[in-house]
């Protein structure tokens, strides 16, 4: 059993439901606020979170240098524990070099967010040297208009018809696959916002970050820094939508979690 869904269940979920983001095939990391860490009291810093997908390619991801970790809220989006990663500008976390973490098919990645940021800040993604998969917020188009992006490979932005820094809790998935070479970005629903060519180059499995809420060492610049709450993201080694009921599955299952209409 993957890690992750045993650990949620036994009533830890108020819905009662044991489907898990590990219910799904092809899930390589996930991280959750009341997960993967010690116990801790309310307004904590974290030091580190512990991969709950079971994949092993992401075992964890940990502060370094004089960066600060995400705060952690006992009670936060919908009463469940959260995270704020509004603790200062160089809020960054980085993983150890995954080699497997992109696939040569497709990338799913996905976050639940509340914001409201103006400045350009990367939610959840990961890098290969030039490559990037990225979910982010005010990225391009104007910084404060609070659209949400995803970027496959080369940068290729698919951006949500609609702001996502109101305040207000949203669900953000990004897919990418080879079937199409398109990137969708889903916002709350199962519908794509938007839709844009990608890159069909894939990223050769070798060095890079993983990129949780700021900029990684591949030096980009601590401005791009995510600011606010951020209690669940994860990835999945596959394009969801290419399954609606897999895509329809996760959307529910974040949406009921924290009270997203």
């Amino acid at each position: 059993m993957p890690a992750g869904a045993g650990l949620l269940i036994g009533g830890r979920r108020s819905s009662g439901s044991a489907f898990t983001p590990a219910s799904l095939a092809g899930l390589t990391s996930w991280f959750r606020a009341d997960l993967g860490h010690a116990p801790v009291s309310d307004g904590t810093e974290l030091s580190s979170l512990l991969d709950q997908s079971g994949a092993g390619v992401l075992p964890s991801i940990a502060t370094f240098g004089a960066n600060h970790g995400p705060t952690f809220v006992a009670s936060g989006i919908n009463g469940k524990p959260d995270m704020d990663w509004s603790s200062g500008a160089s809020t960054v976390l980085a993983g150890s070099s995954p080699t497997a973490i992109l696939g040569t098919t497709g990338v799913t990645l996905f976050a639940v967010v509340r914001t409201t940021n103006t400045a350009a800040g990367r939610i959840y993604g990961m890098q290969y040297n030039a490559f990037h998969y990225l979910l982010a917020v005010n990225y391009s188009g104007g910084l404060g208009d609070g659209i949400a992006s995803y970027l496959t490979a080369d940068f290729t932005e698919a951006r949500s018809d609609a702001p996502i820094n109101d305040g207000n809790p949203h669900v953000v998935i990004g897919c990418w696959s080879t079937s199409d070479n398109t990137g969708r970005i889903y916002v709350d629903g199962p519908v794509a916002a938007a839709t844009t060519a990608a890159s069909a180059t894939q990223p050769a499995p070798g060095g890079g970050d993983v990129n949780a809420a700021g900029a990684g060492s591949d030096g980009a610049s601590v401005f791009q820094t995510y600011t606010g709450r951020l209690p669940e993201f994860g990835s999945y080694l596959r394009a969801l939508d290419g399954v609606p009921a897999d895509l329809a599955a996760l959307l529910g299952y974040l949406k009921a979690e924290y009270g997203v209409p």
